[in-house]
């Protein structure tokens, strides 16, 4: 009897110990894990193994045409958009690592509404929606 008095009395305990103990890590780039703060992966990369007691977190960064923009605890990395002639975009900026690609409608085009989804071309006399 008096063992299961001890448990119901540690119990509360650890948990206000883990509580705490989570609560130092830096949530921005930390993660609480195996009883220690872990980093996260910076921008630029993604997470290829979580930490250990002994090792930290094992990052990998971003592969050709694809991003991250956060620090993260992501198994993979954006793809950047595609900017599609087709749909009558064009590339504003490139893509990099850590910020994706920005289209616009192509010279003569516009949006065709608030979201972009497709350029359409200019007529004489119509309302542009911006993107």
């Amino acid at each position: 009897m008096k063992f299961r008095q001890m448990l119901l009395l540690l119990i509360p305990t650890m948990q206000l110990y883990f509580c705490e103990s989570s609560a130092k890590c830096n949530s921005l780039t930390q993660y609480y894990k195996v009883a220690r703060c872990c980093t996260k992966c910076p921008p630029g990369s993604y997470m290829e193994k979580e930490c250990t007691r002994k090792v930290e977190t094992d990052c990998r960064g971003c592969e050709p045409h694809h991003y991250q923009s956060d620090w993260n605890m992501l198994d993979h990395c954006r793809r950047h958009t595609n900017c599609d002639p087709n749909g009558g975009f064009e590339t504003d900026s490139e893509g990099d690592t850590t910020h994706n690609t920005v289209c616009r409608c192509a010279v003569g085009k516009h949006c065709a509404n608030k979201d972009c989804e497709v350029c359409m071309d200019d007529t004489p006399n119509e309302e542009l929606v911006a993107p």
